[in-house]
């Protein structure tokens, strides 16, 4: 039996029977995981099974060294022992330590066993072995994923793109990193989706990405997406993270409940001096109340709900847009509220007035 593992999925194949099994991983940190079986491939019998046997088996760390890894393994109730070791002259891996090696549709074992001429055999070639990755690459978006588990990625923009520093200075990054943090949190666990070819950069390659589901400590389930350039060690083109309703992110409303209750007491003033600098230099506070004056004419406080955020630029200064709407008979309002970090903290730094 032999093991192959990317970010992604896990294989075990049975080289004598032409047969494999074929699980996706759920990452808890670089060693604990669940295997969450997918189906079992039969180059013999040219079939797929499904859900033929346990759904789910969690592996836990025990013991190391340079050869062998051990686990306990539990399937539903039951605990068992597992030694997996290493092969020395193979790109085939039977045990694993961190999510960093690699899948290789060039790999001797998987000729072997996914040798046949794949039009005539298109069964005996997995979907998964349909992107030949580079060790150091599947090694770097790990390393990301390290450092989203520790709450602080800016080490990950020391491998920017040159496009990426172009578009996005220092400041800029750095304001990333802090909307990440204030929003989302730690990542606590992941599981890749998908890895494919992303947008095209020449005739001859288009990039990598990445996209994991990941569970965040201050929220449920967000999408990360790591594109990075192939062939080019540790170069990062971009990275991002989305949630599927901004109105699950709590610290949004957290946000925002300040300005809703000044404004409901008429507490212009206030508002404009709790702001940001960027705000300030932008409008008067006569202006601001003008603003201010035809939301408060408009009432309908409590009827208006998040439904959109998003992390923008604006004068190299990172910002956070955060969209409300308010249904009411025959249109909705909409209007969005910006924020920057100053200071220490988010401040107000525009507000556009409702429109229906």
């Amino acid at each position: 039996m032999i093991v192959y593992r990317g970010l992604e999925y896990w294989i075990e194949a049975d080289i004598k029977n032409h047969e494999c099994k074929v699980y996706k991983i759920h990452w808890f940190d670089e060693c604990n995981f669940t295997l969450l079986y997918n189906n079992t491939i039969s180059e013999s019998k040219a079939l797929k099974f499904y859900k033929t046997e346990a759904d789910s088996l969690n592996y836990s760390f025990d013991a190391v060294n340079s050869n062998s890894i051990n686990y306990d393994v539990k399937s539903g109730y039951s605990i068992t022992k597992q030694k997996l070791t290493s092969f020395s002259d193979s790109l085939a891996w039977q045990y694993l330590i961190y999510a960093d090696t690699n899948l290789y549709f060039d790999t001797t074992e998987i000729k072997e066993l996914y040798g046949r001429p794949i039009e005539n055999y298109s069964y005996n070639t997995p979907s998964f072995i349909n992107l030949e990755m580079d060790s150091s690459e599947s090694q770097f978006v790990n390393y990301i994923l390290f450092l989203f588990k520790s709450g602080d990625i800016k080490p990950a923009f020391n491998y920017a793109s040159p496009v990426l520093k172009s578009h996005s200075p220092q400041q800029v990054l750095d304001d990333y990193n802090i909307y990440l943090s204030s929003l989302f949190g730690k990542l606590t666990s992941y599981q890749a989706e998908s890895i494919k070819e992303g947008y095209r950069i020449n005739k001859n390659s288009s990039t990598h990405s990445y996209i994991i589901n990941g569970a965040f400590e201050k929220m449920g389930k967000a999408a990360i997406c790591i594109s990075v350039m192939p062939g080019a060690a540790n170069t990062l083109l971009s990275l991002s993270v989305v949630a599927d309703s901004a109105n699950k992110i709590p610290y949004l409303t957290q946000l925002t409940k300040n300005f809703w209750e000044l404004l409901k007491h008429k507490k212009y003033k206030e508002i404009y001096e709790g702001s940001s600098a960027m705000l300030k230099a932008n409008i008067t506070f006569d202006d601001a109340k003008k603003t201010l004056n035809t939301m408060d004419s408009l009432g309908h406080f409590n009827d208006y709900t998040i439904y959109f955020q998003n992390f923008s630029v604006i004068k190299n200064k990172g910002v956070v847009v955060i969209s409300f709407k308010c249904p009411l008979p025959g249109k909705t309002l909409f209007m969005n509220l910006f924020y920057t970090f100053e200071e220490g903290a988010y401040k107000l730094a525009g507000i556009n007035a409702p429109k229906g």
